[in-house]
């Protein structure tokens, strides 16, 4: 964070509002203004302004949030996930019965937007990716991959989503659970993955919670 006698107070501003990924204080009139996820995939930097950009944000739901059948739990990444960067949510799943996604929508979900879905049945854990071609159609990649997560008996746990230079790993409480593949995991376009939410596509079993959404950036 650059030095300007406002812009602490311009981060504070920013920092509640997830559609912002960082910004900047005019030198002059010091008039604060919110920079979107295009500037934080390509960040300039212009004369005359004072810049920053979020390293960490935490939500945490108190009472935590419930999620019941067609009305996900919703959370705009409040940052760009560059290499190092990492995305992690907290969750109670009594049935371990579950599906969390990313999009690269900011405001609900739309089929126009390239996914990755992660579904959780017990042990294992099916990733799959929904992607657009220049064409417009919507398709599912032909093949998903499958992990196997740790044996236990927590109900609440942490799932991270940990961007690499050239791949995506994902954690269980963690334990990198795509270490022992074959393959190395690489979605497309994980960089521009601008949402996240927990959802259900049943009713059975006990329900999901969801206690807090954190981002760390690289």
């Amino acid at each position: 964070m650059q030095n300007h006698s406002g812009i602490r107070k311009c981060a504070d501003a920013v920092l509640m509002k997830n559609e912002y990924v960082g910004g900047r204080v005019s030198q002059l009139t010091g008039e604060c203004y919110g920079l979107p996820h295009a500037w934080g995939m390509n960040q300039t930097y212009e004369s005359g302004y004072a810049y920053f950009k979020k390293e960490f944000v935490q939500d945490n739901f108190e009472p935590a949030r419930k999620v019941v059948k067609s009305e996900p739990v919703l959370w705009a990444i409040p940052g760009v996930l560059h290499t190092g960067a990492q995305l992690d949510l907290v969750i109670t799943d009594a049935s371990k019965i579950v599906e969390i996604v990313l999009t690269e929508t900011h405001e609900g979900f739309t089929n126009r937007s390239n996914t990755l879905t992660m579904r959780r049945r017990g042990q294992v854990i099916h990733v799959t990716e929904n992607v657009i071609y220049t064409d417009g159609i919507f398709r599912p990649q032909p093949l998903g991959k499958y992990f196997l997560t740790p044996e236990t008996s927590k109900e609440m746990y942490k799932i991270s989503f940990q961007s690499q230079s050239d791949a995506v790993k994902i954690l269980f409480d963690d334990k990198d659970v795509t270490v022992e593949t074959t393959e190395t995991f690489k979605p497309l376009r994980f960089i521009e993955k601008r949402q996240i939410y927990v959802s259900r596509s049943d009713t059975e079993g006990d329900p999901v919670s969801v206690h807090r959404y954190q981002f760390r950036a690289n």
